[in-house]
């Protein structure tokens, strides 16, 4: 399926795009011009806005990192584990995010989200050397032991 049109803005849907799976800014598996490209990368070079669902991982990844996150230095201005993980969609390279969709059950959720947003998204140095970590604590046998590639 490709983008949608919303405004004269092309945007695409991207089901995840989380702490576990990084293949959208990470794998060019993105057909590009003469080559390939990471989906971010494409995304950004084509003018499509992205959206995502699931940074969260359907809530399985604040179960299994909820505290795990609070020594990682490049998140500790996020208070929350939610807030992290949405840190770290939000600053996903290439510059074509958009959005990152998150359920808002309750209306601390919403305040918490809310105040996210007053942050800036990480440098892309920031991003990686986040994520390095982060893929390292969910390789752990406490994170469940599937490290994202």
């Amino acid at each position: 399926m490709g983008p949608s049109v919303w405004g004269g803005t092309a945007i695409v849907a991207v089901e995840a795009v989380s702490a576990e799976m990084s293949e959208a800014w990470r794998e060019p598996w993105q057909a590009l011009r003469n080559g390939t490209a990471t989906l971010m990368a494409a995304a950004e070079a084509l003018g499509v806005a992205v959206f995502t669902s699931g940074p969260l991982g359907e809530g399985g990844l604040l179960g299994r990192l909820t505290s795990r996150l609070d020594d990682v230095v490049q998140l500790r201005a996020q208070a929350t584990t939610a807030q992290k993980l949405l840190q770290l969609a939000r600053s996903t390279p290439g510059g074509a995010m958009a959005s990152a969709l998150v359920g808002h059950k309750t209306r601390e959720f919403v305040v918490a989200n809310c105040e996210l947003a007053k942050a800036d998204p990480l440098q892309e140095v920031d991003f990686r050397r986040a994520m390095a970590t982060v893929s390292n604590i969910l390789a752990g046998p406490q994170g469940g032991g599937v490290a994202a590639t």
